[in-house]
């Protein structure tokens, strides 16, 4: 009957003995991470290699500063223990792709937002008050088609017309000449001549003798304004 019992046992002792050998055979030694970052691909390569482990590329990187190929990152980090035969995945640097700048001349504000959020561009606005319509481009830099590297623009927005308007002197121009002049800005003007005048007098040679708001005044064209102009012959 003890035979019998042994005999029942072998098998299973010889699975355990099995499987022992089995763990103790595939345990892998392991080793200090070396670090790689700074270096090249293939010195990583080479650095690894001598520590029995591999090297598998995690992701590219765009960085201007760096040259092409030089490691970012990497898991795990140095002085991590890790087992002989696995992998360090490395974050690689490469060079950014070409890209011009954009032309943004003329443009709105929403346009330019949109444009520069599609090409990743980070655009810098500054203010100006000019002639052109409210919310458009008015410069740029860099100039149209120029090579973008660093993927940053600076733009000059319009803010529209200087909201404050100094009166000028108009006494002795001629009423015509301030009549184009005071047109061209969007600025009514009322003639009031100092004498009668017959029905058919067109001010040809007449000359601005007084003004209301008087010269250095400063108004708002925020609002409608009207000059008032006293004429004389």
């Amino acid at each position: 009957m003890k035979k019998i019992k042994i005999i029942w046992t072998l098998p299973f002792i010889g699975f355990v003995l099995g499987y022992m050998g089995t763990y103790i055979f595939m345990q892998k030694e392991t080793t200090i991470t070396p670090n790689v970052i700074g270096r090249s691909l293939q010195e990583s390569v080479a650095i690894l290699s001598k520590q029995r482990l591999g090297i598998r590329l995690m992701r590219e990187q765009e960085d201007v500063s760096m040259p092409e190929g030089i490691v970012l990152d990497q898991i795990p980090k140095s002085g991590n223990k890790i087992r002989q035969n696995q992998n360090v995945f490395v974050t690689v640097s490469k060079k950014p792709s070409l890209l011009v700048a954009p032309d943004f001349l003329g443009c709105s504000t929403k346009d330019v937002q949109t444009r520069s959020s599609r090409s990743d561009i980070d655009v810098f606005n500054i203010g100006l008050f000019c002639s052109s319509p409210r919310n458009t481009c008015i410069a740029q830099y860099p100039c149209p088609g120029a090579q973008l590297i660093r993927k940053r623009m600076v733009l000059c927005i319009s803010n529209g017309s200087f909201p404050l308007f100094i009166i000028p002197n108009f006494k002795g121009f001629l009423v015509d000449q301030v009549k184009d002049f005071l047109r061209s800005n969007d600025i009514n003007s009322e003639i009031v001549h100092l004498q009668n005048i017959p029905e058919d007098h067109n001010c040809g040679n007449c000359h601005v003798i007084d003004q209301r708001p008087i010269s250095g005044s400063i108004v708002s064209l925020e609002q409608p304004l009207q000059i008032q102009l006293q004429v004389s012959d």
